[in-house]
């Protein structure tokens, strides 16, 4: 193989190598991303539900049991598919977060 075509085999190794490595770096930076978007998440339903107990004076359990359930307004989507009790706000007397 001339030195030609050496140098380009190396060149297009290199830059796929380092391509690699950008890649890597903004997938873990992504994850944290996503992993705090679900904390703050997960904070968000759990003082709804704090609040739902509160407002409609019920134990904090029951609000989860209540708003774990299938929602009428979607009856095809239960409560655990969508991840998330939110979609089931109109059963609440509770503002909007």
């Amino acid at each position: 193989m001339s030195s030609s075509a050496d140098y380009w085999r190396k060149r297009s190794e290199d830059r796929f190598k380092a391509a690699e490595r950008t890649v890597e770096s903004q997938q873990e930076d992504l994850t944290h991303f996503f992993d705090d978007a679900l904390k703050d998440t997960q904070v968000v339903i759990r003082d709804f539900w704090a609040r739902y107990a509160k407002d409609n004076k019920i134990s904090y359990a029951e609000a989860q049991k209540l708003l774990n359930l299938e929602c009428p307004a979607v009856p095809h989507i239960p409560a655990q598919a969508s991840g998330s009790p939110l979609h089931c706000l109109h059963r609440s007397r509770t503002s909007i977060l």
